[in-house]
């Protein structure tokens, strides 16, 4: 996430994602996983896992996995790097996602936890069960 930038203002972290793991971990009593885009900050909790651009909070273990990503994944961010994205993905839309006055057709995309590595996740609790 940019802190600040020509089209944005700095704003304050939205620190809501360590407050569900302290509350999943004491009043949930089923498995859970959390993820986010690793922040521009030191996070607040350590992470079970990092896998590529994630972080990940979890109550059982997820195996290390590697994903390729297209060249220059972090420097995609034109029309034409989301279509590059939207192939990887396996995803088909037409136009783009903007969020939060954000001006970059990638974002989205480059945020996104690929199907190969959601499917990993989903195998990783499948052999707690």
């Amino acid at each position: 996430m940019i802190r600040s930038g020509k089209n944005r203002k700095p704003r304050f972290p939205d620190l809501k994602l360590y407050e569900l793991k302290i509350f999943l971990d004491y009043n949930f009593k089923g498995h859970y996983v959390i993820e986010n885009v690793i922040p521009y900050y030191k996070p607040v909790i350590e992470p079970t896992i990092k896998i590529g651009r994630h972080l990940f909070w979890t109550n059982f273990d997820i195996t290390p996995f590697e994903i390729k990503q297209p060249k220059n994944f972090i420097m995609l961010g034109t029309v034409k790097g989301s279509e590059e994205l939207k192939k990887w993905l396996g995803i088909n839309y037409e136009g783009n996602i903007y969020y939060n006055g954000n001006h970059d057709p990638c974002q989205v995309l480059r945020n996104c936890v690929h199907p190969d590595l959601g499917e990993h996740i989903h195998n990783c609790f499948k052999i707690i069960k």
